[in-house]
């Protein structure tokens, strides 16, 4: 039988426009949440999803910028696991007038052995291959939320 072990959520900014960061080649941290996990009876699986807010400049000439998001079990990018990663990409060149975009995304970490507690990171940046860098701009809302099961 599935039971349901933890929820939660890390809001970083909850409406539109109530933040204004430009995104930097840097990963940077938008949102943590610690899942307990004590009561699990074997290994686990973590759900996740989020929801991250850009504004993108138009008509910038042969420039491209993008936004990778990251998320690791734990707390550190580059030491612990990455359990999702992915790039958007954006030709400034074509879009002629400024424009915002809701980017939403959602995994699974699946038979991840228990421990008390379970952290889970998420981080953003411009993908250091593109030019276009600190062009865009996070503007709100950031959100990620995460469930842990134990379906032993």
């Amino acid at each position: 039988m599935t039971v349901l072990l933890d929820a939660r959520t890390s809001q970083n900014a909850s409406f539109a426009n109530s933040i204004n960061v430009p995104l930097g080649d840097a990963p940077e941290l938008i949102g943590i949440v610690g899942l307990n996990t004590g009561e699990a009876t074997g290994p686990v699986t973590t759900q996740f999803a989020g929801t991250v807010s850009l504004q993108i400049p138009g008509g910038l000439p042969d420039e491209a910028a993008g936004i990778t998001i990251t998320v690791v079990r734990g707390l550190d990018i580059v030491a612990d696991p990455i359990v999702y990663s992915a790039t958007e990409t954006y030709s400034l060149n074509l879009e002629p007038d400024e424009r915002q975009v809701v980017i939403t995304f959602e995994g699974s970490d699946y038979n991840v052995v228990s421990e008390e507690l379970l952290i889970y990171t998420v981080f953003v940046n411009n993908p250091p291959f593109l030019p276009g860098g600190d062009v865009l701009i996070r503007v709100g809302p950031e959100s990620f939320n995460a469930a842990v099961y134990d379906y032993s």
